[in-house]
């Protein structure tokens, strides 16, 4: 499972059975650079992206259309390859694997950087909820 926490620096967290395979925060050029993402997307069986929403709220706090332009193009390839994906929110993800949650389950240190742990939690839940599925 790939979770994404896309924006100006994106985060990256491959994960298998709850183990952390590989994580890493991009800036927003090197994230245009597809092969990174292409290899990825493809190198999983699942995508878990945080839903990105603007709202009057957000504009004043914090325009991001990094955050879009990296959807948009996760979207296209993960379609393009046919890999499943899923959007998820950041309040979903952060409620469901907080740092405390994290620190106990020993992934806390295993991920460094804010946007790979945000991603980190996409693919937690994600992974979670196919299990449910």
């Amino acid at each position: 499972m790939l979770g994404i926490d896309p924006g100006n620096t994106t985060g990256f967290c491959l994960i298998e059975d709850g183990a952390v395979l590989d994580a890493s925060e991009v800036l927003f050029d090197d994230v245009l650079d597809t092969d990174v993402l292409e290899t990825y997307i493809t190198g999983t069986n699942a995508v878990a992206v945080e839903r990105f929403f603007i709202t009057a709220r957000s504009v004043k706090l914090s325009r991001q259309p990094e955050a879009l332009y990296v959807t948009g193009i996760v979207l296209y390839i993960a379609h393009r390859h046919g890999v499943p994906l899923t959007m998820q929110s950041a309040a979903d993800a952060k409620s469901a694997f907080t740092n405390e949650h994290l620190r106990e389950m020993g992934l806390f240190r295993a991920v460094t950087g804010p946007h790979a742990r945000d991603a980190l939690r996409h693919a937690l839940l994600a992974e979670r909820r196919m299990k449910l599925a």
